[in-house]
């Protein structure tokens, strides 16, 4: 159960990350 929850907690903080990569490469090429 503890394993699912962390999982899913680094699952949520890799997809916040790629989405600010994502923003962050969108700024840089305007």
């Amino acid at each position: 159960m503890f394993i699912l929850c962390c999982s899913g907690l680094f699952k949520t903080l890799n997809n916040a990350v790629l989405f600010s990569i994502k923003q962050f490469s969108l700024n840089c090429e305007k």
